[in-house]
């Protein structure tokens, strides 16, 4: 449970992390704040948000696969090796730094953003997003194990049932010649 809960922060953020597509006009330079101003902060309060959740989430996940390598079942060492490969992934892409970069481009160049900002924040977004679907790919696979490994499970069960009837068998042709 505790790790749908952290897929779907992961997926909240991903997707909130998808607002930055928006474009608003080009900043005019005047004293006042313009909507662009205000949607600008927006974005830039939204961004360092996410990147504070993903922060926690980051340093959650982290404990909790700690708590399932230490655990004596198979499955949650596995759920552990499963959480540090989506850890191991978020460090080897550097999304920390992408978020920071995308929060820099977002302040803008004196306080300012332009439309070249806005175009460069997205592009970044754009990979950022691509990095956090992956991990979250990667989390999701434990449901995938889990069936996988219901399967197995069933099949092995099968066998085994399967082996008695071929010994039921072979005993009731011997008994019969």
């Amino acid at each position: 449970m505790v790790r749908k809960l952290f897929i779907a922060m992961l997926f909240g953020a991903a997707v909130t992390a998808l607002t930055v597509n928006a474009q608003p006009a080009p900043v005019a330079k005047s004293t006042t704040p313009t909507p662009v101003d205000v949607a600008a902060k927006q974005l830039l309060d939204k961004q360092q948000k996410l990147l504070r959740e993903y922060k926690a989430i980051t340093e959650d996940l982290y404990s909790l696969a700690r708590r399932f390598e230490n655990s004596d079942r198979l499955a949650d060492q596995d759920k552990a090796k499963l959480i540090l490969k989506a850890i191991k992934l978020g460090n080897d892409e550097a999304v920390d730094n992408k978020f920071i970069t995308l929060v820099r481009t977002l302040t803008g160049k004196n306080g300012v953003v332009g439309m070249q900002d806005l175009n460069d924040a997205k592009n970044q977004n754009d990979a950022l997003v691509i990095v956090l679907r992956e991990i979250l790919a990667i989390i999701s696979s434990d449901d995938d194990m889990a069936r996988i490994k219901e399967e197995k499970e069933r099949l092995e069960k099968l066998l085994v049932d399967l082996k008695g009837l071929i010994r039921q068998t072979k005993v009731t042709i011997t008994n019969t010649e």
